[in-house]
């Protein structure tokens, strides 16, 4: 069975803290307006100097599973640095995921993954509907409002 940190980034081959940080991936906000120009903006540490990352999408919401490919979306295509740090920018939403009904309002996993599928880290992005009044705004969209 495997650990709670082997479960965390979706492999068996942890790297110990000698061996530096596991990897991590961060949205630079991770509370987004859901339109035609939104933009995701993903930040990647701890990985393999030099390794192709792939980015899914994913969602569990309303009775719904699945799973996307959003690696195409990012530009630059994700690949870690020599110091193993990458950052990409996911966008055209509207013409990949939004206008084909895939993405509605909710929270969705970003799951960066090896070329061979192999889960290494994941972050959350809420997205949100603004053509909606305010008051119909989910709760924790109201937060971004605030802010």
């Amino acid at each position: 069975m495997p650990t709670e940190a082997e479960t965390a980034v979706g492999s068996e081959e942890v790297q110990s803290a000698e061996d530096g940080p596991a990897p991590s991936v961060t949205a630079a906000n991770s509370i987004v307006q859901l339109s035609g120009d939104t933009k995701v903006v993903l930040i990647g540490a701890g990985f393999e100097p030099g390794q192709e990352i792939h980015l899914l999408v994913t969602t569990d919401q309303d009775g719904i599973q699945a799973e996307s490919d959003l690696t195409y979306a990012g530009d630059p295509e994700p690949v870690a640095n020599a110091k193993g740090a990458w950052g990409t920018s996911c966008g055209a939403f509207d013409r990949w995921f939004v206008g084909k009904g895939w993405i509605t309002e909710g929270v969705y996993s970003i799951v960066a993954t090896d070329a061979d599928g192999n889960r290494l880290a994941t972050t959350s992005v809420a997205l949100y509907a603004p053509e909606k009044p305010d008051d119909n705004w989910p709760a924790w969209a109201k937060i971004e409002l605030s802010e």
